[in-house]
């Protein structure tokens, strides 16, 4: 199915923190495509398929999808379900 980069409106730019896993990740806007960068993975652009669901890929095996609401960023994976990434503040702390 096609895909095209994820609509940048969707998302909110900046840092986000995972309590349970202990994982931090950044949103980065860029020429009109969003990217997720991970410190251990490098960085992946955001894609929707034709169903809206919104995903990215650092290979064949590490596929997750993504659900943004307000300042939270909710991942789906093949291993993890519905880990939930809080922005963090200027401060390093969870908005919530």
């Amino acid at each position: 199915s096609p895909v095209v980069p994820a609509d940048p409106s969707l998302f909110q730019e900046g840092n986000y923190y995972d309590e349970e896993t202990d994982s931090r990740i950044s949103l980065v806007k860029t020429n009109n495509v969003c990217e997720i960068h991970m410190l251990r993975y490098g960085k992946a652009i955001l894609y929707a398929n034709v169903s809206g669901d919104i995903a990215f890929t650092f290979n064949a095996n590490f596929t997750m999808y993504v659900r943004p609401e307000n300042d939270v960023l909710t991942m789906d994976g093949s291993r993890v379900k519905h880990i939930k990434f809080y922005k963090q503040n200027s401060s390093g702390l969870s908005q919530r």
